[in-house]
């Protein structure tokens, strides 16, 4: 089989009429030299591809770099995120007095402060008849037992918590049995833990609905007592005028429609004493913070059936301004509020 090859002469003849210079001599070409033209179009020609190299190189190594510092941030942006949770890391603790209470409203307490608000431990200061073996089981609680009714709050460092002592860092918190932090913001206290020792919430007041113990067992205060007094920081109306339309007066020395001073948790680092309401700080007193009433405040079940507020009162040497109290507690029932029984978990 035979192949047809072209024609040297005619291949040659096409490129002798470019701009390419080629001799011809019978069957065979030369190249004799390249056109000038030519020459810089070929050099044009190699700048450019090994431009666009260049540039494709530079576009692969910028995107590296872009991904190195992207896969760099993610990085410290966790590391910074690890130790800030490192160094706030806290739990809360609580401490109470109590004298001859009934186990029903303690357990319906305890349950807040554990289930719903994540408290670490709470202690019990009990200055009166020995608590049952089954609620101290029931729940995980530091126990102390005294004779003086005194309220001294130093026993919550000295005594409760011995199995599990507090750190410098936790927060400690006294409270009374009738109050129930209603915590609507979670992360108020994290967010502003590094700026304060001390944080302080306000209270309102909330009145009885049922007449005796018997009708309000096996109830929760939190889905029983749901009515309110106004109050001003959450927008309501209570100036004088209508006070004065409840029979707001003062009873053995205290304003029966007024509202009480709140409490407060303080870091256990910077405890130099406590108190009921206020606690005095190691540091400087301006790191108090106080929380706004919309963020979390106390509702103070100061009646929680007329039956308790009386035996209370008596309790505590307070039956001339529990009387008064009761005498208001439509006040203590305008303002339908049932917000506690959807309060957060505090972070």
């Amino acid at each position: 089989m035979s192949h047809n090859l072209p024609d040297v002469t005619s291949i040659c003849l096409k490129l002798r009429s470019s701009i390419i210079n080629i001799n011809i001599d019978g069957n065979s070409c030369t190249l004799h030299s390249i056109h000038p033209i030519t020459y810089r179009l070929i050099h044009i020609s190699n700048m450019q591809y090994s431009d666009t190299i260049f540039r494709r190189i530079s576009y692969i190594i910028y995107a590296i770099f872009i991904v190195v510092l992207i896969i760099l941030n993610v990085f410290l942006t966790r590391r910074i995120l690890f130790l800030n949770y490192e160094s706030s890391r806290y739990s809360y603790y609580m401490c109470t007095q109590i004298l001859n209470e009934s186990e029903h409203y303690l357990v319906d307490w305890l349950d807040h402060q554990f289930n719903v608000l994540g408290f670490k431990n709470v202690c019990l200061i009990n200055v009166g008849h020995p608590l049952s073996m089954s609620l101290r089981n029931r729940f995980r609680i530091a126990y102390v037992e005294k004779k003086n009714r005194i309220q001294e709050f130093h026993y919550c460092l000295s005594s409760c918590f011995i199995d599990e002592p507090m750190s410098g860092k936790d927060l400690l918190m006294i409270q009374d049995i009738d109050e129930y932090l209603n915590v609507r913001k979670a992360d108020v206290i994290f967010d502003n833990y590094h700026n304060y020792e001390q944080f302080h919430f306000k209270e309102i007041r909330y009145g009885y609905v049922l007449e005796t113990d018997n009708e309000i067992m096996n109830h929760s205060l939190r889905k029983t007592n749901l009515w309110r007094k106004p109050h001003h920081l959450l927008g309501e109306y209570e100036e004088n005028d209508i006070k004065d339309l409840f029979k707001c007066q003062v009873y053995d020395k205290w304003p029966s429609c007024s509202e009480g001073n709140g409490k407060e948790m303080i870091r256990v680092d910077a405890i130099k004493s406590l108190g009921v309401h206020f606690h005095e700080s190691n540091y400087n007193s301006t790191r108090r913070l106080y929380i706004d009433i919309k963020e979390i405040r106390i509702n103070h079940y100061i009646m929680r059936t007329k039956e308790d507020a009386i035996r209370s009162a008596q309790k505590w040497n307070k039956i001339g301004s529990r009387l008064g109290q009761i005498k208001t507690n439509k006040w203590f029932r305008i303002v339908f509020d049932d917000t506690v029984t959807e309060s957060k978990r505090l972070m």
